[in-house]
């Protein structure tokens, strides 16, 4: 005993034990799952440790298989099949090793596209011939249809109708003086006045204001636009005596037209007039082809007022000479026929020196009063 007491081999036992101990638990793992913990570093934040983290070591245990219940119906996995690797096949030396494939794949190719072509000023005249072409080709189909109609209507035979106007000539502005007589009524003598105005080249402005005595007093007011097809007017305003004023408008960006004394809008034709607009339209297309218009022939011509729109159709009467104040006028004589209760007859003598401006206008209701006015003389 007195062997493990002696101080001068006691700490030379001690170490001979750690020794021991370190070398039998490293060559035997059995006994491995009796080691402690081991310390995960920790940094200190400011010089102090805040928390030490244990890790348990890892036993190699057998992992235990847990069977589940098969699913009902249950899909088979399907494997997918591993690519082969590719091999490099030897060739003799005289002979040139294969092209590499090249991979095909479902990306479009880009292909670079060169500068956009600048047009020329002979493609741009060619787009918009081929464009003016279309559009004249839609108002003609258009044109056609309403004649059709116009022709089933009243029975007139579509040889004889004439709704497409290409080529127009607009009169200079003036002002006509008329002498009016009243019609259907007894009534003393009045007058009359059509003006005639361009504030520019292409706008216009259209008056007629009738009167005869104080019995019968008529306003028409026309103002729109001038273009390839003539007047294409914008509003227009009819004023009877004792009666309030009413209107139509005429939309050209939704080819409509909508009126005062009624709800709703119309299909605007190409060429659409109004109920005085029209009389200056007619002197614009007989005055560029006057050959043209020979006698039984028939004007249609979509006419709007202030409650409808509709197709009027003007038969080409006779060419007479009008005795005007000891003067006589070469005219192109057009009748409108009425065709509704409280409708009217519209009667127009177009004269030549006029440039085809009516030299006198009588207008015949079937009810009511009319007027018959002719022009005074310059």
């Amino acid at each position: 005993m007195s062997f493990f007491f002696d101080q001068k081999l006691l700490p030379k036992i001690w170490l001979l034990i750690v020794v021991l101990g370190v070398v039998f638990f490293h060559f035997f793992p059995f006994v491995q799952s009796w080691r402690l913990p081991a310390v995960t570093p920790v940094k200190p934040v400011n010089g102090v440790v805040q928390a030490i983290t244990l890790i348990t070591p890892v036993v190699n245990q057998p992992q235990e298989v847990v069977k589940t219940p098969a699913l009902v119906n249950a899909p088979t996995p399907v494997q997918a099949k591993p690519k082969p690797l590719p091999t490099t096949v030897a060739t003799p030396e005289n002979q040139q090793p294969a092209e590499p494939t090249a991979l095909v794949t479902d990306a479009p190719q880009i292909v670079a596209e060169g500068p956009a072509k600048e047009l020329t000023t002979e493609d741009l005249v060619r787009q918009q011939f081929l464009y003016e072409q279309e559009l004249k080709l839609a108002r003609q189909e258009k044109l056609a249809q309403m004649a059709k109609t116009v022709a089933s209507e009243a029975k007139l035979g579509t040889e004889t109708l004439i709704s497409s106007f290409e080529t127009v000539k607009i009169p200079k502005p003036k002002t006509l003086r008329y002498k009016v007589q009243a019609v259907n009524v007894v009534a003393p003598g009045g007058a009359a006045t059509l003006t005639w105005s361009q504030p520019d080249p292409a706008s216009y402005q259209l008056t007629f204001e009738a009167t005869a005595a104080i019995l019968y007093t008529i306003r028409w007011a026309s103002q729109g636009y001038l273009g390839e097809l003539g007047l294409q007017p914008v509003q227009f305003s009819e004023k009877r005596f004792r009666s309030s004023e009413t209107a139509a408008h005429f939309d050209y960006d939704n080819q409509q037209i909508s009126f005062s004394k009624k709800e709703g809008k119309t299909a605007m034709m190409p060429g659409a007039q109004d109920r005085f607009s029209v009389v200056l339209q007619l002197a614009s297309i007989i005055g560029a082809d006057p050959e043209r218009f020979k006698t039984g022939q028939n004007i249609v011509i979509q006419v709007a007022n202030s409650e409808i729109a509709e197709a009027w159709v003007f038969n080409v009467v006779s060419t007479e000479s009008l005795n005007v104040y000891g003067k006589s006028y070469e005219t192109l004589r057009l009748q409108r026929q009425a065709r509704k209760p409280y409708d009217a007859q519209l009667e127009l003598w177009m004269a030549k020196e006029l440039e085809y401006m009516p030299i006198r206008i009588k207008q015949t209701p079937l009810n009511g009063a009319g007027f018959d006015a002719i022009w005074m003389g310059q």
